[in-house]
């Protein structure tokens, strides 16, 4: 692996207008990932869909009564 450029020449936290060429990169490792979502938040989105519902399902039954 060669390393091009100085590396004691970048100034840290200073913008700077250089280009980088990327045309050397070559991807090196792929690794499947599988993304598990936290129990947490499965658990609070089970719980704001049952409010979701019980609080449509009150909106309905208001509803029908004022029909009445």
């Amino acid at each position: 692996m060669s390393v091009r450029g100085n590396v004691d020449k970048i100034q840290y936290g200073k913008p700077d207008n250089e280009r980088i060429n990327i045309k050397h990169l070559q991807l090196a490792y792929r690794l499947k990932c599988d993304i598990y979502p936290d129990p947490r938040t499965e658990i609070e989105d089970a719980k704001d869909r049952e409010d979701y519902e019980a609080a449509k399902a009150a909106e309905l039954a208001r509803k029908e009564e004022e029909r009445k």
